[in-house]
C-alpha cells in the first residue's frame, strides 16, 4: 500500500468508542521518545503505533540475537543479527507508513540526551534492566524538561510499573541511587520497582538470576503486560484524562497470582522497610549457590562443544569416571576408570560401565546438534580401566535429536512424587526409548510399592551399618554446594535438621554408630525409602531380552537408560535410580564376602530373593522409581567437573 492509499481514521477506527474521533486526531500530533527496543521497548513502540501515534524518537544500538526470540517482538529468523532499530522501524511503517521517526542508532549518552528528549510529550523507558546509570540520567533530564515518564518492568508473569509526572516525586528521590556502589544499584532498582516481590514465590530456578553477569529470566507474557499498562498510562497522560497514580505510588500487576496492588511509598528506598528488603536481597544474591558456567572460548572446536554438553551425563554418585584424550580433529579416546577394589558400590565394575554407556549415548545425542553421528570402538580394558575410541562423522540431513535439549536439565529427584499413575501412552513412549534389546517391568500397585520399600529399607540398614562404606559416604556427600563432584547433602532428600546431623555424623564412624543406636537407621528408612517408595507413579526394572555377555553389553544398558531418562525429562517426569538393592543382590548371588558385618550376607541374600520374586526370575539391569514431581521448583543438584579438568594430555 502506498502512503497516499493509507487511511488513518479507517486504520484506527476500532479505537473509536473508547476514544473520541477528536482524541484520535489529537494523538496523531503527539511525539513519544522510547529508549531501548528490546524486551519491552519494541512492543511499546508497536502498541503506541497501533494507538495512532505517529511521531517518535527511538534509541537503540543493539542487534537481534537468538536469545531474544522468547520475548522480543522483532526477533525472528529473518531479523537475526539485524539492527533492532531498523527492524522495528520497518514493522512500525508496515502498520502506519506515515510514522515519523528520529533514530539514535548509538543509543543514549550524555551528549545526545537533550536532542533525544527535545519536543517530546512523553518518555517511555525500554532500556535493559541493568542499564542503570544512563536510565537515571534520562529520567533526571526528562523531569527537568517537564516531560512525563513511564517505566514498566517485566518480572515473572507480571509487570511492575511507575509513572513520573512533572512537579511530583523524581526518579532519584524514589530510588536513592546517589552515593551507592554500581553493584548495589540493580538491587535498589528491583526493590523499588517491585516492592512487594510477589513473583519470588514462583521463581522455580533462582540460579538463573545472576546480577554479576547481568542476567535474569524474562517472559513474553510479562513483556506484553508491560506494553498494555504503558499504553493505558500513556493514553491518560497524552489525552489529559483519567486518574494518574504517579510516584510515590507504585503499581504491581501479576495475573499468575491474580494480584494487583497500587502502593504508596513517600520515602521511596529510604523507607526502613525498603532498606531492610535491600539488605536481605543483597545477602540472598551474595549467598545463593549458583553454578559458574565454564564458558568455552569463542574459538572452541565442535568436539569441545559436544563434550561441554556431554559432561552432564549421569554417573554413580556423580563420580564422573571418564577422562578424554583428543586423538585428532574427528576422534577422541574416552578413558573410564572403575573403583571396584575400593568401592563396594561399584560392584563388579558394572555401575561404572553403565555410566560409560550414559556418556556414549549423551555424546551421540549432543553430536546431532552439529550434524554429526558417532561410532565407537571398545579398544581395551584392564581390571580398573576401559578405553573407547569415539569417531565423529558428518551425516547429511541429520536432524538434531530433541533429547539434546534435556541433557543439562536432567537430574535425580530424590524427594516424594505425586502418586499419579503413568498413562499407557507415556509408558509406551518410555518403552520405545530403550530400543529392542531390553524390556521394562512396571511395579505400580500398592503391594508392589511396599515390597520395593521393604527391600530398599533392608539395603539402607546395611549401608548405614557397614564400616566399609563410611569413607565412601564421606567422599560422596560433598560438604560444600559448589563441589563439582559427589552429591550435596541438601540434594539427598532428607530434611534440613537431618542434613545438619548428617554433616556432623560424617566426621567420624563412632558418631555414625551412636546415631544408629538412637534411631538414625529408622529415620533414614522412613525419609529415604518408605515414603519415596509409596509416593511415586511406579517403580521399574530394566531387564534383558537376551543373554548378558561382556563389558560392552553394559555400555548398551547405559545408552538405553540415558535415552529413557532423557525421555522422562522431556515428558515432565522425574526419576531416581536405585542401585543399592542390585549391589547386594550381586554380592549375594556371587557369594562374595563384602563386609565384616556378620549379618551382611544374610540380609543381602534376603534382598536377592525379594528382587527375584518381583522380577519373575529375570536378571535386573537397572532399578528405579518414576513419577510426576510434587513441585516444579528447582532444587540443589550435583554439579560437574569443568571440561578442562576432564581432559588428559597423554593416553595411559
Amino acid at each position: 500500500m502506498r502512503h497516499e492509499q493509507f487511511d488513518y481514521l479507517n486504520a484506527f477506527t476500532r479505537n473509536i468508542g473508547w476514544l473520541t474521533e477528536e482524541e484520535q486526531i489529537f494523538l496523531r500530533t503527539k511525539k513519544v521518545a522510547i529508549a531501548g527496543l528490546g524486551g519491552v521497548g519494541g512492543i511499546h513502540l508497536l502498541t503506541l503505533v497501533r494507538l495512532g501515534i505517529e511521531q517518535f524518537h527511538l534509541a537503540e544500538m543493539d542487534t537481534f540475537e537468538i536469545q531474544n526470540f522468547n520475548r522480543q517482538v522483532g526477533a525472528t529468523l529473518s531479523s537475526l543479527h539485524q539492527p533492532k532499530i531498523d527492524v522495528l522501524i520497518q514493522m512500525a511503517k508496515n502498520i502506519n507508513p506515515n510514522v515519523e521517526i528520529s533514530c539514535f542508532n548509538e543509543g543514549i549518552n550524555q551528549h545526545n540526551i537533550n536532542e533525544f528528549l527535545s519536543g517530546v510529550d512523553l518518555y517511555v523507558d525500554g532500556l535493559d534492566f541493568f542499564v542503570l546509570d544512563i536510565r537515571a540520567q534520562v529520567f533526571k533530564r526528562a523531569y527537568e524538561m517537564n516531560i512525563p515518564a513511564i517505566t514498566a518492568g517485566p518480572i515473572g508473569m507480571g509487570t511492575c510499573y511507575l509513572v513520573m509526572m512533572p512537579g511530583q516525586m523524581t526518579f532519584e528521590q524514589y530510588f536513592q541511587f546517589n552515593g551507592y556502589n554500581p553493584e548495589e544499584l540493580p538491587v535498589r532498582f528491583l526493590v523499588g520497582l517491585n516492592p512487594k516481590l510477589f513473583n519470588r514465590h514462583y521463581l522455580v530456578d533462582p540460579s538463573r538470576v545472576n546480577f554479576d553477569l547481568e542476567k535474569g529470566p524474562s517472559t513474553m507474557i510479562a513483556c506484553q503486560l508491560c506494553a498494555g499498562v504503558m499504553g493505558a498510562e500513556a493514553l491518560k497522560i497524552l489525552l489529559h484524562r483519567g486518574p494518574i497514580y504517579a510516584l510515590p505510588r507504585y503499581h504491581v500487576f501479576d495475573p499468575y497470582l491474580c494480584k494487583h496492588r497500587i502502593g504508596w511509598m513517600p520515602w521511596g528506598n529510604r523507607h526502613p522497610v525498603q532498606r531492610f528488603k535491600i539488605f536481605l536481597m543483597k545477602k540472598r544474591l551474595n549467598s545463593s549457590s549458583q553454578e559458574k558456567d565454564d564458558l568455552l572460548p569463542e574459538h572452541a572446536t565442535t568436539i569441545e562443544k559436544i563434550l561441554e554438553l556431554a559432561r552432564w551425563a549421569p554417573s554413580g554418585d556423580n563420580s564422573q569416571p571418564w577422562r578424554f584424550t583428543l586423538v585428532n580433529s574427528s576422534q577422541i579416546r574416552v578413558v573410564i576408570t572403575n573403583e571396584t577394589p575400593t568401592n563396594c558400590y561399584d560392584f563388579g565394575g558394572i555401575p561404572t560401565l553403565i555410566s560409560g554407556g550414559f556418556l556414549l549415548e549423551t555424546l551421540k545425542i549432543a553430536a546431532s546438534l552439529f550434524g554429526l553421528e558417532i561410532d565407537y570402538q571398545y579398544e581395551s580394558h584392564s581390571s580398573t580401566q576401559h578405553q573407547i575410541l569415539v569417531t565423529f562423522k558428518k551425516k547429511l540431513k541429520l536432524k538434531p535429536d530433541p533429547l539434546a535439549y534435556c541433557i543439562k536439565i536432567r537430574s535425580v529427584e530424590r524427594g516424594n512424587y505425586k502418586r499419579l499413575k503413568l498413562a499407557d501412552h507415556v509408558k509406551g513412549l518410555l518403552a520405545e526409548s530403550i530400543g529392542n534389546e531390553f524390556d521394562i517391568i512396571w511395579l505400580e500397585s500398592i503391594s508392589e510399592k511396599i515390597a520395593i520399600a521393604k527391600l530398599t529399607m533392608l539395603a539402607t540398614k546395611l549401608r548405614m551399618t557397614m564400616p566399609e562404606l563410611f569413607a565412601i559416604h564421606q567422599h560422596v556427600f560433598s560438604p560444600q554446594n559448589q563441589a563439582n563432584q559427589g552429591i550435596p547433602i541438601a540434594a539427598t532428600g532428607i530434611n534440613p535438621l537431618t542434613q545438619m546431623i548428617m554433616k556432623w555424623a560424617l566426621k567420624s564412624w563412632s558418631r555414625i554408630t551412636t546415631l544408629n543406636k538412637l534411631g538414625a537407621i529408622q529415620t533414614n528408612q522412613l525419609e529415604l525409602d518408605l515414603l519415596p517408595s509409596l509416593f511415586c507413579g511406579a517403580h521399574f526394572f530394566l531387564i534383558p531380552k537376551s543373554s548378558i555377555s561382556g563389558d560392552e553389553y553394559y555400555l548398551k544398558v547405559g545408552a538405553a537408560m540415558q535415552r529413557f531418562w532423557l525421555t522422562v525429562t522431556q515428558l515432565g517426569l522425574v526419576m531416581q535410580p536405585n542401585f543399592a538393592p542390585l549391589m547386594f543382590q550381586y554380592y549375594a548371588d556371587a557369594q562374595i564376602q563384602f563386609s565384616q558385618l556378620k549379618s551382611s550376607q544374610d540380609i543381602a541374600l534376603n534382598i536377592s530373593k525379594k528382587l527375584q520374586a518381583l522380577s519373575h526370575e529375570n536378571p535386573i539391569l537397572f532399578l528405579g522409581r518414576i513419577g510426576y514431581p510434587q513441585q516444579k521448583k528447582t532444587k540443589l543438584r550435583s554439579l560437574r567437573k569443568s571440561l578442562g579438568e576432564l581432559f588428559i594430555k597423554d593416553t595411559p
